[in-house]
């Protein structure tokens, strides 16, 4: 008479620890994923700070002074200054990019943020060159200023009198409007669930909520950026113009 061996698994026995192999796989695959983006997220908030750090060791060194020109995230590592559409002014004597010098040379990771899936394939990764970081003050404010002085990038600048302003965002996408220029291809930004990251001038990085069909800055909602804004810091926008 055969014997059967009872260390083996019968079919039915392999059959259903696949199964339940597979169901727990399913369950978990959701949590692991929402985990590695949270600590994606966590990092970009980090990279931000630090950026906010060497701002303000920029300022130390240069009479109080900040810059963060909303021109796309090239202003990280930019060698000039605009001077309402003339020359304007040398970082460093012109030996290095505006935060060259405190965080590293243009293709170091920290000036992206890890939460953003780019498509390198789109006009949207190679004009900011894998940079993630936008910044708020209007391109033509020409030389860095005193934190008094900022003022955000809208048609009518606002925040000239706030405690705490708005200095440098994630940077979402320009994705149509008038000219239709760029285009973003397959890039996620945080998901492209509208929760983006704001650094303040008070040292903080808040969290902010502007939904993705607010994100054309050819033709922004300009009450809807706002909103954002003043939800994200918890000052009211003035209506003061530069």
């Amino acid at each position: 008479m055969a014997h059967i061996n009872k260390n083996n698994f019968t079919l039915i026995e392999l059959l259903v620890v696949i199964s339940i192999i597979g169901i727990l796989t399913s369950i978990l695959l959701p949590s692991l994923s929402n985990a590695r983006y949270a600590a994606r997220n966590a990092l970009c908030k980090n990279n931000q700070k630090q950026i906010l750090i060497a701002e303000y060791v920029y300022s130390d060194d240069n009479e109080d002074r900040l810059w963060a020109t909303s021109f796309g995230s090239g202003w990280l590592t930019s060698e000039t200054w605009n001077n309402n559409g003339n020359p304007g002014g040398s970082f460093h004597g012109g030996q290095s990019g505006f935060l060259v010098p405190y965080l590293g040379e243009d293709d170091e990771p920290i000036y992206s943020c890890p939460a953003t899936d780019y498509d390198k394939t789109s006009q949207f990764y190679t004009f900011h060159a894998g940079k993630s970081y936008e910044g708020l003050m209007d391109i033509n404010t020409a030389p860095p200023v005193k934190v008094e002085e900022i003022h955000v990038r809208l048609g009518l600048r606002y925040f000239l009198d706030a405690s705490r302003k708005p200095l440098f965002w994630d940077y979402t996408a320009e994705v149509g409007g008038t000219s239709n220029f760029f285009y973003i291809g397959s890039s996620s930004i945080h998901r492209n669930t509208g929760k983006l990251n704001l650094a303040v001038t008070d040292g903080s990085v808040v969290p902010m909520m502007l939904p993705t069909e607010h994100w054309n800055v050819f033709v922004p909602n300009v009450t809807a950026w706002l909103n954002a804004l003043e939800n994200a810091i918890g000052e009211s926008a003035g209506s003061g113009v530069w």
